[in-house]
Formats: C-alpha cells, sequence, structure tokens
C-alpha cells in the first residue's frame, strides 16, 4: 500500500495552491500565496486531527482555504506556473 507524506505548513511558507471544482477532481485554478494560518479540528471520520489553512493568494489578493492536498510547498526555484487560456466555441478564421 502506497503511503503519504503530511507536510505541516506554518505561517509565512510560499504554497503553490490548486483550486478544485466541486467534483474534487478537476482543477478549477492554480497560483501561488502565502500561509497566513492553520486550523486543526477533531472529525469524527479520521483518526488524528484534521487541518486546513487559510492562504493568501497573490494572483487575486484576497485568501482563500485550502486542505493540505490542495497546497504544494514553493521552494525559490520554483518557476510560477501561468494557466493558458481556453477558447470556448469554434475557432474562427480572421
Amino acid at each position: 500500500m502506497a503511503e503519504r507524506t503530511v507536510i505541516e505548513y506554518k505561517a509565512g511558507d510560499l504554497v503553490r495552491w490548486y483550486e478544485r471544482y466541486a467534483d474534487g477532481f478537476m482543477t478549477k485554478d492554480i497560483g501561488d500565496g502565502v500561509v497566513i494560518k492553520k486550523r486543526d479540528f477533531n472529525v469524527a471520520w479520521a483518526d488524528s486531527l484534521y487541518a486546513n489553512y487559510s492562504v493568501y493568494r497573490t494572483k487575486y489578493s484576497d485568501t482563500m482555504i485550502f486542505e493540505e492536498a490542495e497546497l504544494e510547498y514553493l521552494s525559490g526555484d520554483t518557476p510560477p506556473i501561468e494557466m493558458p487560456a481556453i477558447t470556448i466555441g469554434a475557432p474562427t478564421d480572421d
């Protein structure tokens, strides 16, 4: 069975966040940010504490709550990610 590495982010850590659609599988948006605060909860379905993180999103200048699975630690040499533009509909010949 595969094992998962748990990363304990702390305030001030640089992270890449992944915002998911409601289905939980497809990625809606990606960006970089800074962890503001960690919150731990006791939940019935987990053997240990459940943690989520408040992250300042530099792309939108706001804060949002993310789970650990939606964050990735950034090092100083990690390049920024840019989402490609998506065109809906048939291409036009201009």
